[in-house]
């Protein structure tokens, strides 16, 4: 089983906000890829990520009442 595998299997998929710590946990992992050299260049996941109003935008009203 490579890295990529493993990292994907270890993650927990669930629905939740994105706060200050998942966002710490996505840069983590966006670090070591670049590292491994599975990214080309280093990413800054601040720089990508929507702004509340757009995710509230594009989040249906299920997946809202879930959280």
């Amino acid at each position: 089983m490579d890295i990529q595998e493993k990292v994907i299997r270890r993650s927990p998929f669930q629905l939740s906000p994105i706060d200050s710590e998942r966002i710490k946990t996505q840069q983590r992992v966006i670090d070591y890829f670049y590292k491994e050299g599975l990214l080309p260049k280093p990413l800054d996941i601040k720089e990508v990520l929507l702004t509340p109003e757009q995710y509230a935008a594009i989040t249906p009203t299920s997946v809202v009442s879930q959280l």
